[in-house]
């Protein structure tokens, strides 16, 4: 497994909701990895395909999150859905149903090696978020981003660094 030395990570949040009616808010996420050793696993990033609330939900509940995972991970086990479904197995029938869901918003990719460089990687991805409106806080919304990437290493003296821009406060209530 290869050990991150750093990952550098840059989040744009484009205030869209502003523009939309509050209906969502994009994310822009670019991450840098420095490793020490090569990085050969495909991964899953999000596709920034708009998700039913109802599915985010569920994966909620499955702590599954909408970010980057090892293909090898989030396919592991899902081969036998229909016979755990069969068998009357509901709750490996759940597990496996949660990450096939979050394979649909997700797309395959593989960390792109920056030129002239050893084991330094660039991923690029985008996803939506979306107000909190059923824990009471309609013009709030929450950022989450999950370090290291599943199926990396953070030794002792690993850094991460994320800068965050975000869109200026605007009361919607004017």
């Amino acid at each position: 497994m290869a050990n991150i030395q750093l990952q550098d990570v840059v989040i744009l949040v484009n205030g869209t909701s502003r523009y939309n009616g509050n209906a969502f808010d994009t994310v822009l996420v670019k991450t840098f990895l420095k490793t020490d050793e090569p990085v050969l696993d495909e991964y899953y990033v999000p596709s920034g395909v708009t998700a039913n609330p109802a599915i985010l939900e569920l994966l909620k509940l499955q702590n599954l999150e909408v970010t980057p995972f090892k293909a090898d991970t989030l396919l592991a086990g899902t081969e036998d859905i229909r016979d755990e479904a069969l068998n009357g197995d509901p709750a490996a029938t759940l597990d496996d149903a949660a990450k096939l869901l979050l394979l649909s918003l997700l797309k395959k990719s593989a960390l792109v090696p920056v030129a002239g460089s050893n084991n330094l990687y660039e991923l690029t991805y985008e996803y939506k978020i979306f107000p909190l409106a059923k824990q009471g806080a309609p013009d709030s919304y929450e950022l989450q981003i999950r370090v290291p990437f599943d199926g990396l290493g953070m030794p002792n003296g690993s850094r991460v660094e994320v800068t965050t821009i975000l869109p200026p406060w605007n009361d919607r209530r004017r």
